[in-house]
């Protein structure tokens, strides 16, 4: 966890089973905007996922041009975010080293990086 006077830097690695490259990016998502709703404080900050996927950044920014497959994941995120203070941004790949990390480290990690 990295902290500045602005921002906080949260990463986190799992296990999410076997997926195509979008759904597990969708499910990682997920999975953030899981771990910030569950702070007390988390209605007095923003939280700002970035995201690789550019789909992903797409669907989850104007939910009109969602893949009719991906339509009630979607649908199931904007309904656990209600409440929270959140936006997407999208980050380019060579930008993004962490995640390659924290990817490559966690591909048979038993135990999540919390």
């Amino acid at each position: 966890m990295g902290r500045s006077k602005e921002a906080s830097l949260a990463l986190f690695s799992l296990s999410i089973d076997y997926f195509d490259a979008t759904s597990a990016k969708l499910f990682t998502i997920r999975e953030a905007l899981s771990i910030f709703g569950n702070f007390n404080w988390s209605n007095s900050f923003v939280l700002l996922v970035e995201s690789d996927c550019s789909l992903c950044v797409n669907w989850l920014s104007n939910q009109q041009v969602v893949s009719l497959a991906f339509k009630i994941l979607i649908e199931d995120y904007i309904v656990r975010s209600s409440g929270l203070k959140w936006s997407i941004e999208y980050v380019e790949k060579l930008i993004n080293s962490t995640k390659d990390i924290l990817v490559k480290s966690g591909i048979s990690r038993s135990r999540p990086l919390v």
